[in-house]
Formats: C-alpha cells, sequence, structure tokens
C-alpha cells in the first residue's frame, strides 16, 4: 500500500507544483497573439515603401514633353471672340486673350452686350460690331 500512497503524492505534488493551469495557458497564448499582431503592424508601417505616381504608373509609357504657349498676335482692330461664360447674374467673355466683362473696354471700343454665343462691340460715333461664335 504504500507504493499506491507514494505514487499518489508525487501526482499531487506535480500537480501543485505544476506552474501552468489552462487558465495560464490561454493567457499565454492571448498575448502572443497580441504580440504577433503588434509587430505585423509595426513592421508594416516602418516597412511601408512610399510609392510615387511615376513608380505607379511604371508600366505606361508616357512621354513627357514642354509645352510652349505661342503668344498670340492680334492684329490692331481686329477682335477674335476666344470665349463666353454666360451666366445670367455676371457673363464674361474673352476677347483678343482678355476676360471682359458688360462695361468693360477694349481698344477703341466697349462691350455692350454679352449673349450666350456673341458679343456686342459699340465704338465711337455709335460703330457696333458683333462677335459671333
Amino acid at each position: 500500500m504504500s507504493i499506491i500512497y507514494d505514487a499518489l503524492q508525487k501526482t499531487e505534488n506535480k500537480d501543485i507544483h505544476n506552474k501552468h493551469s489552462p487558465k495560464s495557458n490561454k493567457l499565454f497564448i492571448i498575448i502572443v497573439i497580441a504580440a504577433l499582431v503588434f509587430v505585423l503592424i509595426l513592421s508594416g508601417v516602418l516597412l511601408k515603401k512610399k510609392v510615387f505616381v511615376s513608380q505607379r504608373n511604371s508600366c505606361r509609357k508616357t512621354v513627357r514633353r514642354r509645352v510652349k504657349f505661342a503668344e498670340k498676335k492680334y492684329t490692331p482692330g481686329s477682335f477674335v471672340l476666344e470665349g463666353i461664360i454666360y451666366n445670367k447674374g455676371f457673363p464674361t467673355a474673352v476677347i483678343n486673350g482678355k476676360v471682359l466683362k458688360e462695361g468693360d473696354s477694349i481698344g477703341d471700343f466697349k462691350v455692350q452686350n454679352i449673349g450666350s454665343n456673341s458679343v456686342q462691340l459699340i465704338g465711337r460715333e455709335n460703330k457696333k460690331i458683333k462677335l459671333v461664335f
């Protein structure tokens, strides 16, 4: 009987001295998983490579060239209607490269009326010019 008694005491002592209970094992696993997630996030932030636009579109072959804007030379006395921004409250027109509103002047003429597709200029001696797209 002493052999059985000694064996039971040894198993009880092992259970008492066993520091790894099921609760501590679960806590250890959770801590290890949290540490791994933290390391992965930190490595992603530190090793993140900055990608520039030219690298993203590296598969496309683009040709970059300088564009020179040629200034248009307008002859005196001629008017070129380049555009109209027609807003009922504040219409504007682009004539010979200048942005004009009603009442502004260009050369010897004054902008009398700006319509949706035409501009009327009035000059000295009531000379009227209508510029149409």
